[in-house]
């Protein structure tokens, strides 16, 4: 048994050496099957491109033997250019194979080791090139090259009724949804260091943003500002196609209008930011009567604007999420906005036909109207549809410590819906209305308050707390609904009326019925 055991010890012993020297140089082997090359890569000069524009990349790579080839499959909605590509390099070398739908680089196709291929694309979007190279029985990859393409004869869409405004034809630049400004150069941004600078030059008057981009200037995790003053004037800021990124971190854009009217438009991007004045802001007398708009816009961070002398509108799909802290989505890491902050800030506001938008902060009223020293008007108009959630616990954070803090008027038009919902457990209040404030719910419209934790009467937080000498009007064919959950042993009243204020209900015998709804469950 000794012996069997001592040779069973031998046997295992030299598998375990031959295995030791043969397991490195396969791993090795592997490893050299498949590698990411820096001397092996595809660059263009801008990062994007024109709809039925050709626009070219360079490959460039160290070929050591003639059987060296490289080859890029071609994305679904890009063409390879083959005749103008080997007229642009004056080689035939370069080949397409259509089967594959590859362009195929020999050795011989690259001159002082680079070669310009062109391509093509009939429709805007997002196209991504990676080459791959065979040497030796080893496969290795260039970087993968991502190129944007705008139409640049995109119609107008969603233009205002009345707007006399018209797009700048000279640079045949992309057109733009709602207002624009008649005059001005168009710059095309790619990363922060252009965004700062075309925000900065008063004779740029649209901004489209190319490519997803964060302020990598700013890497400290904490919260923090860096305001800056630009010059103030019409601007459209865009991004190239929807769902452009931009992590703006710290960074805040002041345009102090003083006197003169300004109409910034924002629209087609999802923003993060650290600065509770928001990515842009815009400051001045309320006379100017000056605007800010947004359009299909998502938000998370900080106080999406702090404008409190301007005009703000809303149109198609908007989420603004007012958080202490996000997840940057360009390194996954976790950086603090400044703490509490409500959604807007503004003195008038209209949320366009048909809009939809979603507000919530993290403990912090979510509306705040005329804050601008004037009293301020919430136009809801047909159609549009308002989600807010205000969080926290409803003793805390910015504002009144209601969901919407009214210095001014709402008007809800027919078709419109607003839904205000609180958290469970939390005390935070509905709509305030101060002082000579008035809020009209018209024929066909609908007001829905859910009310998940025990308000009070204290501090104004029940669902509709109407303030001294203010008006509250729900018109015959509106729906109201008041639902208090979780009340306990609260008795706070659903409707709490200052001195002189009118909580006015229209009568059955009108035209449509009115439906209303008063629910209080513990």
């Amino acid at each position: 048994m000794g012996k069997r055991k001592g040779y069973r010890y031998f046997v295992i012993g030299c598998l375990i050496l031959i295995f030791g020297l043969a397991l490195p140089i396969g791993i090795s082997g592997l490893l050299n099957q498949v590698n990411a090359s820096k001397q092996f890569t595809l660059t263009t000069s801008k990062a994007y491109s024109y709809s039925n524009k050709a626009f070219s990349v360079t490959a460039s790579s160290d070929f050591l033997k003639d059987s060296d080839l490289a080859v890029i499959d071609v994305p679904k909605g890009l063409q390879f250019l083959l005749k103008e590509t080997q007229k642009e390099n004056e080689s035939s070398a370069v080949e397409f194979d259509e089967k594959k739908n590859q362009v195929v680089l020999p050795a011989k196709a690259f001159n002082s080791q680079r070669v310009k291929l062109l391509f093509l694309a009939e429709k805007s979007g997002d196209y991504s090139l990676t080459a791959k190279k065979y040497s030796d029985e080893k496969t290795e990859y260039s970087n993968t090259l991502k190129v944007a393409v705008v139409d640049r004869k995109k119609t107008i869409e969603k233009v205002d009724s009345g707007d006399v405004n018209v797009p700048i034809k000279a640079q045949e630049v992309p057109q733009v949804k709602g207002k624009m400004a008649r005059a001005g150069i168009t710059a095309y941004v790619t990363n922060a260091t252009e965004m700062d600078a075309a925000m900065a030059n008063a004779s740029i008057s649209e901004i489209i943003v190319m490519n997803d981009f964060a302020f990598t200037q700013y890497s400290a995790t904490g919260a923090g500002e860096a305001n800056t003053t630009v010059p103030a004037r019409n601007l459209v800021v865009h991004g190239a196609r929807p769902g452009i990124k931009v992590d703006f971190r710290r960074r805040s854009y002041w345009l102090n209008f003083n006197t003169t009217k300004i109409d910034v438009n924002v629209y087609d991007l999802d923003m993060y930011g650290q600065d509770f004045w928001g990515p842009f802001r815009l400051q001045g007398n309320t006379s100017a009567a000056s605007s800010y708009s947004i359009q299909d816009v998502n938000y998370t961070g900080a106080q999406f604007t702090a404008s409190y002398q301007a005009d703000f509108s809303v149109a198609g799909n908007v989420v603004n999420k007012s958080v202490n802290s996000y997840v940057s989505p360009f390194d996954g890491i976790r950086y603090s906005a400044q703490t509490n902050q409500t959604n807007l800030e503004v003195t008038n506001i209209t949320f366009k036909e048909n809009s939809h938008y979603i507000g919530t902060t993290e403990n912090a009223t979510v509306l705040m109207l005329g804050t601008g020293g004037t009293v301020g008007t919430a136009s809801i108009e047909k159609g549009a549809i308002l989600d807010l959630t205000g969080g926290g616990d409803g003793f805390s954070g910015e504002g009144s410590w209601t969901t919407i803090q009214l210095n001014g008027n709402i008007h809800i038009a027919n078709d419109a819906k607003v839904n205000i919902k609180t958290p469970i457990g939390s005390s935070r209040g509905g709509i305030l209305l101060g002082n000579g404030s008035e809020v009209l719910v018209s024929d066909g419209a609908t007001l829905n308050m859910e009310m998940n934790g025990p308000f009070t009467d204290a501090y104004n937080k029940n669902p509709i707390n109407i303030g001294g000498g203010a008006k509250f009007d729900v018109e015959s064919g509106a729906h109201l609904a008041i639902t208090a959950n979780n009340q306990g042993t609260g008795k706070a009243s659903l409707v709490k009326t200052g001195s002189n204020s009118t909580f006015k209900i229209g009568k059955k015998e009108r035209s449509k019925f009115l439906q209303m709804e008063l629910r209080q469950k513990i």
